[in-house]
């Protein structure tokens, strides 16, 4: 067997019992670094039936086939042969999930004599475990003093973590994804839900050169069942500047939607941040997520925050745009809330110089809320609402902003929380595009997309989420069609126009919304300067507009076309879920009876 190919034997090898490819789904990764730090010292030196004797004697010491599988079912081909343990360890050293209790046991894995083994790495998963906190800080929000015990804790493990890091970078082949956590207990969620991890002294850590991808956020990391800690945005990019060679970057925070003067902070800090960054020319994709929770968006019958005064433009959105021009990206991610200078943040007079140009791949998922302090929706006629007709103006620029509770004093945590409780409502009644903030934005995203030559798909839709989602725009070059369509039963007949979709549905009503004829103009040609032909406009709610179309396509007729299985099937691939009548009758009841319970209290 040992004649055998290397190359051959790793292909052999690849067949066998495995552990899951992402850590930690099991529930039981934990153990593995355990379990591979006693085949590291069992078999060290060890070659032919001595090695296959410490082997055995693990397996029997540990006597356990169920998540040991990573080590107990590999390691017995480990002995067959010099090459059969470089096959191996391929395997087992592929995806680490590590704690920083474990960082000894790491190192010496990865140590100087075990280099080999670097190169089989590609994704370490960097989980922070926090000590417990005292009862005096076991309290229902964190303080001031527990906040900054947690960043002096996280700085000192991802201090340690980068120092052992760093002495592999004299050594060839390591080039992985790093991920960093700091796990939340499932009762201890609200008490960190609004701090911030920061690493202090990030600058003087020593620089990664072979990480291509750098992961903090809690909904990127693994096992997804957990529930981790949020980093501050400047650590994110304090962080990013040590590891040159990322192909790809990811920004993301939950801002604290309500309490807008740490939003304000973090907001500018990731500004600040943002207009400083020199992105690798690696990076071809940056993916940017910076929706509150969804618990945290604004009551529908709220005045919002401007968050752009005194700027005429969102500072935010202008400076990602330039951000994404500088470096060429390919592909951009953004969720948040978004403004027209995200796409066109130049002067109405001007004839920019062409921007974007490397663009093939936008996908913008826009909140009801705009930056500058007003709706994108209005409230549905005919939807009933309790409240006095609600103000579209912003609030005003002196309006009292509040800290979250656990900053400050137990009087400033007392007034954040009775600010919050004023403003509890579940009512959602914004399901209607206005006209005046949603049709700038629209010509702005289209005409940003005739500046792209290379652009395969885009698009720009609002929050699923939520009860009054309202439209889904795409762009889809000659040729393109998404993956979900083979699964949901969508069909185009004509694959080689490009097209435009206006997709619109919604309890509320915004499914009879579309968009006034000059806007739909501008999208019609918005592939002349790229492609030489006007897109197709697609409006799914339109049946009348494609009953030609589908009869000529030889589908089936118009009625199970557009059936509720297929509309089901559709919007799936969009992640949605339809309401029932039922579902619409008993939340009426429930908004019924909140509203008595309001009147009693």
């Amino acid at each position: 067997m040992d004649s055998l190919p290397l190359e051959i034997i790793c292909i052999i090898a690849s067949h066998l019992p495995r552990p899951p490819r992402k850590p930690g789904h099991t529930g039981r990764e934990e153990e593995k670094l355990v379990a591979l730090n006693e085949y590291q010292r069992a078999t060290a030196g060890l070659l032919g039936d001595d090695l296959e004797r410490a082997v055995l004697k693990i397996l029997k010491d540990r006597n356990d086939y169920s998540t040991k599988e990573s080590i107990s079912r590999l390691a017995p081909f480990a002995t067959i042969s010099s090459k059969w343990q470089h096959a191996v360890e391929r395997l087992l050293f592929e995806e680490i999930l590590l704690t920083n209790d474990e960082l000894d046991d790491f190192n010496s894995i990865f140590s100087a004599n075990q280099t080999h083994r670097r190169r089989f790495l590609q994704h370490l998963n960097f989980r922070i475990i926090l000590p417990e906190s005292s009862d005096a800080d076991d309290t229902r929000y964190e303080s001031d003093s527990r906040r900054r015990a947690v960043d002096q804790f996280a700085t000192e493990a991802v201090r340690a973590l980068f120092n052992i890091l760093s002495t592999w970078a004299s050594a060839p082949g390591p080039w992985f994804e790093l991920s960093l956590g700091i796990p939340v207990a499932k009762d201890k969620t609200q008490t960190c839900r609004y701090s911030y991890v920061s690493i202090q002294g990030a600058e003087n850590l020593p620089a990664l050169p072979f990480i291509r991808e750098l992961h903090m956020s809690p909904d990127d990391l693994v096992p997804a069942s957990d529930a981790y800690r949020q980093f501050h945005p400047t650590t994110m990019f304090s962080l990013m500047e040590k590891m040159p060679s990322q192909d790809e970057v990811q920004w993301d925070y939950k801002p604290p939607g309500l309490y807008l003067a740490l939003r304000r902070q973090l907001r500018n800090s990731f500004i600040d941040s943002l207009q400083k960054v020199q992105l690798s020319p690696a990076v071809r994709k940056i993916w940017f997520y910076g929706s509150e929770l969804h618990e945290e968006a604004y009551p529908h019958d709220q005045r919002l925050p401007n968050l752009i005064h005194p700027h005429q433009q969102d500072p935010l959105c202008s400076t990602l745009h330039r951000v994404v021009d500088k470096h060429n990206i390919r592909e951009f991610w953004m969720e948040g809330q978004v403004e027209p200078s995200l796409f066109w943040p130049y002067p109405e007079t001007e004839a920019p110089p062409p921007f974007w140009q490397a663009m093939e791949t936008l996908h913008i998922g826009c909140s009801l809320e705009a930056p500058n302090g007003r709706w994108y929706f209005k409230p549905t006629p005919g939807y009933l609402v309790n409240h006095a007709s609600p103000s579209e103006e912003p609030l005003p620029v002196d309006n009292i902003e509040h800290m979250p509770p656990g900053y400050g004093t137990t009087d400033d945590t007392v007034r954040a929380f009775l600010y919050r409780r004023s403003l509890r409502t579940d009512r959602k009644f914004r399901g209607v595009p206005n006209d005046a903030m949603v049709a700038p934005l629209l010509v702005s995203f289209a005409r940003a997309m005739s500046q792209m030559p290379l652009l395969k798909f885009a698009v720009l839709w609002n929050n699923p989420m939520e009860e009054t989602w309202s439209f889904t725009l795409e762009y889809r070059a000659p040729g393109y069609q998404p993956e979900y369509e083979k699964y949901s039963g969508a069909k185009f007949p004509d694959l080689s126009k490009p097209r435009v979709i206006f997709e619109a549905s919604s309890r509320a009503g915004a499914h009879r919304w579309r968009p006034n004829e000059d806007v739909v103009e501008i999208f019609r040609n918005v592939s002349m300067e790229s492609h030489g032909k006007k897109a197709e406009i697609i409006s799914w709610w339109d049946r009348k507009e494609h009953e030609e179309e589908i009869e000529d396509a030889g589908l089936a007729d118009e009625e199970e076309y557009f059936s509720d299985e297929f509309e089901d099937d559709f919007m799936d691939g969009f992640g949605f879920e339809f309401l029932t009548d039922e579902a619409d009758d008993s939340s009426s009841d429930e908004e019924e009876d909140s509203d008595s319970e309001e009147e009693e209290r």
